[in-house]
């Protein structure tokens, strides 16, 4: 996966990551209010978004699966940025 626009969701990963994917589905069109943050490149070469971000509140979107725990998958530093970056909204708002 290919970071294309910095942002704090990818705070000590290395550009490109491993992320962990199980189907081959994607975007296509993309949603009102969203950016593409992460793509990568499909077995024929076709560019694929991976991650993306609403411009205006705290939501992401991922294409593959950063949750699964697999050694060579980065994908646990992205939960860990998004967790710490919640707690930091819930904070300045209490």
């Amino acid at each position: 996966v290919y970071i294309q626009k910095y942002d704090p969701i990818f705070c000590g990963m290395t550009n490109p990551f491993f992320g962990a994917q199980y189907h081959s589905w994607s975007i296509d069109v993309m949603p009102a209010g969203f950016e593409v943050l992460a793509t990568s490149k499909d077995s024929q070469g076709t560019e694929c978004i991976e991650v993306i971000k609403a411009k205006d509140r705290l939501i992401y979107g991922t294409q593959f699966h950063p949750e699964k725990p697999y050694p060579w998958s980065l994908g646990k530093m992205i939960l860990i940025n998004f967790l710490r970056m919640a707690l930091n909204e819930y904070n300045k708002k209490n």
